[in-house]
């Protein structure tokens, strides 16, 4: 389990929120923003709450106190899928299994 979280998670509003605080963590880290941008080109991700629930944390950024970052995490939506939890593409499947 892991350690609890100092700061209250904040929540995108829409997807397309979703989106930019996705990208705005990835920036910079290809192999992140390559991750990112396939599940964001699937479209189907951003808007299902059985993954964002679960699979996403976003947070205001540090830096500046405005921009909102969401990291995915990828454990989480491995051990979901894992359980039967989190029906899904092979696209998924191909992206957690691929470490």
């Amino acid at each position: 389990m892991p350690p609890p979280r100092p700061y209250p998670q904040e929540t995108a509003t829409t997807a397309d929120d979703l989106t930019a605080a996705l990208r705005a963590c990835a920036a910079g880290r290809y192999p992140l923003e390559a991750g990112t941008d396939l599940l964001i080109a699937n479209g189907t991700f951003p808007h299902r709450d059985d993954f964002t629930s679960r699979s996403i944390t976003a947070r205001t950024s540090i830096s500046d106190g405005t921009t909102l970052m969401a990291a995915i995490d990828r454990d989480a939506a491995i051990a979901a899928l894992h359980a039967d939890e989190l029906p899904c593409s092979d696209l998924l499947t191909e992206l957690t299994m691929s470490r």
